[in-house]
């Protein structure tokens, strides 16, 4: 007989954890790791379930364990059902530990999200011989949303374009989308960008400069100094990890996130960092 405690691990990588990196990275990471320790079974009395709030649908007559988290300082009602349905909690941070306490009464733990060491290695860094064309890298890396600070990203650029021997790399992914539709669906949110009326506008003229091939899954280069770069392309880990090396500084201008797996990835190959001091992230 196997010692392993048994968990049914309800949600599996790929279902509804959803587009999100943070539920996907730690959901494929703790299936891994927990492997010697736990045994996968829809058997088990206990069920865990790693989504968002939203998306938990506790199983009849088993114990329910939602593993879940929030970026903001307050939770829409949608949780708080959730959380009623639960029958314990695991948050990845002390922030989400300390918000739903004051919305559930439930047990919660806080389980942080990890990086694998042996992937995201220290890199030595040196700084750039401008003299002979290097440039003095900066990388965001996010998804193009008002949350992730793509909007600010957007506005730095003329601010880049007037220094030579800085590069600003923007890793994200878009839509594949027709340049007209993306653009549409972009405008449609633009009220979530908390700029006045012309800010705005000069936000959409930034967006309008920027060449069609970004919306496919390549790499455009742009700006008077050929300084900024965009990276629309779905990269493997060893890829990722050699962008954070190749990086000088990584900037993490988010409004709020409920761990902040970007910044503990960029900070453990060594990469000076600069991010908003807001709820996970803290």
């Amino acid at each position: 007989m196997s010692d392993k405690l048994k968990v049914h691990w309800y949600i599996q990588p790929g279902d509804v954890t959803g587009n999100a990196l943070g539920y996907n990275t730690h959901n494929k990471y703790m299936m891994r790791f927990t492997d010697p320790f736990i045994e996968k079974t829809h058997e088990a009395a206990i069920a865990l379930h790693i989504t968002s709030a939203e998306f938990f649908r506790p199983i009849p007559g088993k114990v329910n364990v939602l593993f879940t988290m929030w970026e903001f300082l307050d939770i829409p009602p949608s949780y708080v059902k959730s959380f009623a349905l639960a029958d314990a909690l695991i948050v990845p941070s002390t922030f989400c530990r300390d918000l739903f306490r004051k919305y559930t009464d439930k047990p919660i733990y806080v389980c942080h999200e990890g990086v694998d060491k042996d992937l995201f290695k220290y890199h030595s860094r040196r700084p750039p011989a401008v003299t002979n064309g290097e440039k003095f890298r900066f990388l965001w890396l996010g998804a193009s949303n008002p949350r992730k600070g793509y909007p600010l990203v957007l506005e730095a650029i003329k601010v880049f374009e007037q220094y030579p021997h800085l590069e600003i790399y923007l890793k994200t992914t878009m839509p594949k989308l027709t340049w007209k539709d993306a653009f549409k669906k972009w405008w449609e949110h633009r009220k979530n960008i908390m700029y006045d009326g012309k800010k705005r506008l000069a936000i959409s003229r930034i967006f309008r400069r920027l060449p069609k091939p970004i919306m496919s899954n390549q790499v455009t280069v742009m700006g008077k100094h050929k300084n900024i770069i965009f990276d629309t392309r779905k990269l493997s880990t060893d890829d990722l990890i050699k962008l954070y090396q190749s990086t000088h500084c990584f900037l993490f201008p988010t409004l709020g996130e409920g761990w902040g797996l970007p910044l503990s990835e960029a900070m453990a190959t060594g990469c000076p960092c600069i991010a908003t001091p807001v709820t996970g992230c803290r």
